[in-house]
C-alpha cells in the first residue's frame, strides 16, 4: 500500500497476457498493448544483436536453418537489453555514466511484435 505521497507501483499478473488500453480526454481509443507473461517466452539460440554505437538503432540477426533470410518466425519477441553505465571492468577507457549518481547496470525490456507483412 502506497502512502498519499506516493503512487505506488503498479503490478502486472505474472501467469496470463494483460490488455492495456490508452484513451484519449473523450474516451476514444487512442492505443492499445497486450502484454504476455515472461514464461511465454523462450530464448532463441545464436541471436546477435549488433547496435549503432549511440544505441539509436539495433539489427537483430538469427541463423537461418535452411536457405537466405531471417529464421525469425512470426510472433512476439522480448528483448533484454543491459546498459553497463561503468564498462571499465570491461573497457578500461570507456565512459561512466550514471543517473543520479547511481553508476549500477540498467536492465531495458523490449516487447516486440514480429511479422513477415
Amino acid at each position: 500500500m502506497a502512502s498519499p505521497e506516493d503512487p505506488g507501483r503498479r503490478r502486472l499478473p505474472a501467469n496470463r497476457p494483460i490488455d492495456l488500453r490508452w484513451r484519449d480526454r473523450l474516451g476514444k481509443e487512442a492505443h492499445a498493448r497486450r502484454f504476455l507473461p515472461a514464461s511465454w517466452y523462450t530464448p532463441v539460440a545464436g541471436t546477435t544483436v549488433l547496435r549503432k554505437a549511440d544505441g539509436t538503432d539495433l539489427a537483430v540477426f538469427a541463423p537461418a536453418a535452411g536457405g537466405l533470410g531471417s529464421a525469425l518466425a512470426e510472433g512476439q519477441y522480448r528483448l533484454t537489453f543491459t546498459y553497463r553505465r561503468d564498462n571499465t571492468a570491461i573497457e578500461a577507457g570507456s565512459t561512466i555514466l550514471s543517473r543520479a549518481g547511481d553508476r549500477s547496470d540498467e536492465v531495458v525490456t523490449l516487447d516486440i511484435p514480429w511479422s513477415r507483412s
